[in-house]
């Protein structure tokens, strides 16, 4: 949920611009903030990952995780129309102070994943895609595997050890190895007893 970049200070994803809204250049943003509308007072936002203007919001209404804003100096719907999918950043020092065991989704990057006190993996990232967020897991075996973020997938994350423990459920999302199919020359040139007795 976030870039980082080790001389600067991290940017934070806190939501993306998905499609105009009305006439007048505004625009609806799916925000990732606990409360929606908050995307509109962090200072300073940045389009993307282009820190060299600032962006300023100003919402006129919101619908659940959408909310309805206009971008500072920008009315025109030809140019927001260009801007579907634009990710919508934040510093991470201008995020408030979070308790003990408290995190930012960007702080899960990175942590060990444990599964019956034996690591499997680390979180490669999370994501939303529509239908709630989705921890993206690096397993030792190489394979990546994407689970939903819930309670019962993952019941504990500490962020002082820098691990969470997830569930078998997990195992429903490991990729099936699907086994290779012989070669159709090899099968007219061999049969096996199965085959023969066939």
């Amino acid at each position: 949920m976030g870039k980082k970049n080790e001389d600067q200070d991290p940017l934070v994803l806190l939501g993306e611009i998905t499609t105009p809204y009305g006439v007048k250049g505004g625009v609806k943003v799916k925000s990732f903030t606990a409360n929606p509308d908050d995307i509109v007072t962090y200072s300073p936002l940045y389009f993307d990952d282009n820190r060299t203007v600032e962006r300023k919001l100003k919402r006129l209404k919101s619908k659940n995780e959408m909310v309805m804003v206009m971008i500072e100096d920008i009315d025109d719907r030809n140019i927001v129309e260009k801007m579907r999918g634009t990710k919508i950043y934040t510093l991470k020092s201008s995020l408030p102070q979070l308790e003990e065991e408290e995190f930012y989704y960007e702080d899960l990057v990175g942590m060990t994943v444990i599964m019956d006190g034996v690591k499997i993996g680390e979180v490669m990232g999370v994501n939303n895609y529509g239908a709630g967020d989705i921890l993206d897991i690096r397993l030792d075996a190489k394979e990546t595997i994407s689970i939903p973020f819930t309670k019962e997938m993952v019941p504990t994350i500490s962020v002082t050890q820098g691990q969470l423990t997830v569930s078998q459920e997990i195992k429903a999302f490991y990729n099936e190895k699907k086994p290779k199919k012989p070669s159709q020359k090899k099968k007219a040139r061999t049969k096996t007893n199965k085959e023969t007795e066939a």
